[in-house]
């Protein structure tokens, strides 16, 4: 198999988990939060991604939590922190061999999705 083919593979199932957690996360957050259109937050975030975390603290001190967030919200928390940690330790860890950290992200990816899961529902 072309190893390029498998990379882009790899990196078409990392990219939409990473992304897409994030978004179901300060989704989740914005309805916990009482704001009526909790997609103009995701559109905020994504505009400001590479300040996602000041971002989403200056959203989140502006704003007080009305209502318990339920257990769907902890797991897209769990995946979308551990999908944003996981790539650098990945990096950090692995070889400096491209192909070799792309598999080492989707295996700690993989963990963090069955670790959250289990995590939350047992």
């Amino acid at each position: 198999m072309n190893h390029w083919l498998l990379l882009a593979l790899l990196f078409g199932f990392i990219v939409p988990v990473t992304v897409g957690s994030a978004v179901v996360w300060v989704a989740f957050d914005a309805a916990t939060r009482g704001v009526e259109w909790p997609w103009k937050w995701i559109s905020v975030i994504v505009l400001t991604y590479p300040l996602f975390p000041l971002t989403l603290l200056y959203l989140r001190l502006r704003h007080d939590r009305k209502g318990k967030p339920g257990s769907k919200y902890y797991i897209a928390r769990n995946v979308a922190v551990g999908s944003i940690i996981v790539p650098v330790i990945a990096v950090a860890m692995s070889p400096p061999d491209v192909i070799v950290q792309i598999f080492s992200w989707t295996f700690g990816l993989l963990l963090v999705l069955v670790g959250s899961y289990l995590y939350e529902w047992l």
